[in-house]
């Protein structure tokens, strides 16, 4: 039992000194417009306020809203995301939500969101 405490000890903190280094790595975006990736900069880290529920399998997360927006990602059903209530747009008579899952910023669909807070 003391070599499984202190194997799981020593995981943890494996864990701990490599996920702030991995994270990070993810939060960028090319900031002149090109596809070099030598002018990538970190985004800020936005929080949105609200705490939202994804209700549906297999929902897209795109770049913008509408239905020509790029899919960045897939959400799955009871992914949970935060989205920005107050500045979201109708576009192709769909109503967008700004949100975010992890890292990753986009616009998902208000009809596949169940707000859980606020």
């Amino acid at each position: 039992m003391k070599k499984f405490k202190r194997t799981l000890s020593l995981l943890m903190m494996s864990a701990m000194l490599i996920l702030p280094i991995s994270i990070p790595a993810q939060a960028k975006e090319i900031t002149d417009g090109s596809n070099d990736i030598t002018n990538i900069a970190p985004i800020s880290d936005i929080n949105y306020a609200t705490p939202a529920i994804i209700t549906e399998d297999n929902v897209a997360m795109k770049d913008a809203p509408g239905l020509a927006g790029t899919v960045l990602m897939t959400l799955q059903r009871a992914y949970f995301i935060q989205i920005d209530k107050a500045n979201a747009i109708e576009s192709d008579g769909i109503l967008w939500y700004p949100c975010k899952y992890g890292y990753v910023y986009g616009y998902v669909a208000a009809e596949y969101v169940k707000i859980v807070g606020q």
